[in-house]
């Protein structure tokens, strides 16, 4: 009964979506794809790491899963200002290949992730994760508002934020299912396809003359 109604939800949920996305310029679309993508497997991975870590890696040290996401979260924090005083530099299109070509490294180290049978081996990919992080966030939100369509603020913003919250939801799903049944080996090699599915998809956002164009 309760799988149902998130069911029915859901479908309500994409059908209100889908009655304001022909108003929006595709940019903007490609980005909510994009965004998609990465926060419902940015945020199941946070989740299944921990499983991870527990009951592959460390026998059961909960501690140590604070260290992994802190040491992360740290690290991004240290260098993530510093780094947009390179970043600002870069034009439209180097940006966008920069997306692009670090989400399909970031998806390759998530898939390596779920093979790793020792905390340092986590450390290590966390670290080129936080750079990745560090370099990408500013620069993804710069986009969204360069793209973005004025007088439509409120709405887009919203919808972003609905259709993160609705992938997140249908990915903790079906990831759940997945790592029951196959693995979490499987569920990091998804994810790790879905982190460079969202890279890939900036690619097709539309620029000339380093400016992105609205229709």
């Amino acid at each position: 009964m309760g799988f149902l109604f998130g069911l029915l939800l859901i479908s309500f949920l994409l059908y209100t979506c889908n009655m304001h996305l022909g108003k929006i310029n595709k940019n903007v679309r490609i980005f909510y794809l994009a965004n998609s993508f990465y926060y419902g497997s940015f945020d199941i991975i946070n989740t299944f790491l921990a499983v991870l870590i527990t009951n592959k890696i460390t026998d059961g040290r909960l501690d140590a899963i604070g260290l992994v996401v802190g040491y992360y979260m740290f690290l991004r924090a240290a260098i993530e200002v510093p780094l947009t005083k390179v970043t600002n530099k870069w034009s439209q299109r180097t940006k966008i290949r920069f997306i692009t070509v670090s989400a399909l490294i970031y998806g390759v180290l998530i898939a390596c992730m779920g093979f790793a049978e020792s905390l340092w081996v986590v450390f290590t990919i966390q670290t080129f994760l936080a750079v990745i992080d560090a370099l990408t966030y500013p620069m993804k939100w710069a986009i969204f508002s360069n793209i973005i369509d004025k007088g439509n603020e409120e709405t887009e913003w919203s919808l972003e934020d609905t259709l993160s919250v609705v992938t997140t939801a249908t990915f903790a799903v079906v990831g759940g299912i997945l790592a029951q049944k196959y693995g979490l080996e499987l569920l990091f090699i998804i994810m790790g396809i879905m982190f460079a599915l969202s890279g890939l998809s900036f690619h097709f956002m539309r620029i000339r003359h380093n400016k992105f164009i609205k229709d």
